[in-house]
């Protein structure tokens, strides 16, 4: 559900829209005095609070547009700089294209070079609003606002624009408009305190419904309602259920991850679930070794269970030290004995050509070894020697089990690209 489909919480619609304009003069001071004047004057207009005037609706959809973009820090006039370069290279062109031997060809190039900029500049500056609503975001908060929320402030301020202020919009239509660009103007400037409580009852469903994702919407712009939210919620059909809205999707740089906190959390009673998800969400959104580290580092938070996406970050980008450090870690939680433990030993010990890749191949070789036994034996002594064969390192401890099943060091192997000279077990694995 999209948040056009939206209104504030109606069971304090009121008293959250007076923490709303309260909020907004607190924090903008003159600015946000008039920006709640004009919604409030929106607002009248819209609901039919005054006498009857002939465009009642337009000038409700001109103050509800005024209201979300007074807000707005403003801009360098770019649009007048440019227009200007056209206009003195018209000046220009018209000067000299009818004087003999002068550069006219010059002259009518650098007039289609300053359309061509100002053209440029219209197809860019589309999102003007959205970019300078980021930036206030970030300049006054330090962090930003989920794609969702941008998206509906452009939309609802592009309709004001539109259909408004500078084309034909009836009662209906601008009374639709006054509860988006309302519910808006909650959703990225409301308080916390206006939040909470919406945040808190959502938090406490243990079978969330399709429904409820737009309530959580409606009070959720950024990573940090998202965060407190994640650290409270009992369900992990959440995961499921806001994967659509993009909202959980990994970040593509050095940011918290606020769908880990609710896997780390709720991994040890569901953990079938939580695997399940992981797994879904990298084949859909592990498009970086950033994004993958991500969903990495959540799956080894969240084993046994969710070792497939685990193994499948570290074979998509085997040398990230990031992703092979979050593997080695994991060795120490999985059964010592299992495929697991082979598989990123593996992967680890292939790729030891690379000495800025090898730093893990010791707790590999550990890992192999403190889990040998009889079915698995000559599997891991192969692992080790292939990994030995390629490694960097100058020396790899190999040792196998004896026919008691206890661990006898038997052979110190040295220097690049040795072969496995000796080794073997004292009787033979198969037949114990």
């Amino acid at each position: 559900m999209l948040l056009s489909d939206l209104s504030l919480p109606m069971h304090s619609k009121r008293t959250n829209q007076q923490i709303l304009f309260d909020h907004l003069i607190s924090e903008f001071g003159e600015t946000g005095t008039d920006a709640v004047a004009f919604l409030k004057t929106g607002e009248a207009l819209a609901r039919n609070r005054v006498p009857t005037l002939p465009r009642k609706a337009a000038a409700a959809a001109y103050c509800l547009r005024e209201a979300l973009k007074r807000l707005l820090p403003p801009e360098p006039d770019l649009w007048g700089a440019l227009t200007q370069d056209v206009l003195d290279a018209k000046t220009r062109f018209e000067t000299v294209r009818d004087l003999p031997g002068a550069d006219h060809v010059g002259a009518l190039d650098d007039l289609l070079v300053a359309i061509g900029r100002m053209a440029d500049f219209k197809r860019t500056n589309e999102g003007k609003n959205v970019r300078r609503l980021g930036g206030l975001i970030e300049a006054r908060t330090g962090t930003f606002l989920f794609a969702f929320a941008l998206k509906e402030y452009q939309d609802v301020l592009r309709q004001l624009d539109a259909v408004g202020v500078h084309g034909s919009i009836s009662n209906a239509q601008v009374r639709e408009l006054s509860s988006r660009a309302l519910a808006v103007l909650m959703l990225i400037f409301g308080p916390f305190e206006a939040r909470q409580a919406e945040l808190d009852a959502l938090a406490q469903l243990e079978d969330p419904a399709e429904s409820e994702v737009a309530r959580l919407l409606s009070v959720c712009s950024g990573p940090h309602h998202l965060s407190y939210f994640m650290r409270r919620a009992m369900s992990p059909k959440w995961l499921e259920l806001l994967t659509p809205s993009g909202i959980l999707d990994p970040p593509r740089q050095g940011q918290l991850w606020a769908a880990a906190i609710l896997v780390e959390r709720l991994a040890p009673e569901h953990g079938a679930a939580i695997a399940a998800w992981l797994d879904s969400i990298y084949t859909t959104c592990a498009k970086t070794e950033v994004e993958a580290a991500y969903i990495a580092m959540a799956a080894r938070q969240s084993l046994p269970n969710s070792s497939r996406p685990l193994l499948r970050a570290l074979h998509d980008y085997p040398s990230s030290q990031w992703i092979r450090g979050q593997a080695v870690i994991a060795l120490g939680t999985m059964e010592a004995s299992s495929d697991f433990v082979e598989k990123v030993a593996a992967v680890i010990l292939r790729s030891a050509e690379d000495q800025a890749t090898n730093d893990f191949s010791g707790e590999a070789a550990d890992a192999l070894l403190v889990g040998l036994d009889a079915k698995n034996a000559l599997r891991r002594i192969e692992l080790l020697a292939r990994g030995l064969a390629a490694s960097a390192e100058t020396r790899l401890l190999l040792t196998p089990i004896s026919p008691a099943g206890s661990i006898e060091q038997i052979a110190e192997i040295e220097g690049r690209g040795a072969t496995l000279a000796q080794g073997t077990v004292g009787s033979d694995p198969s037949s114990t």
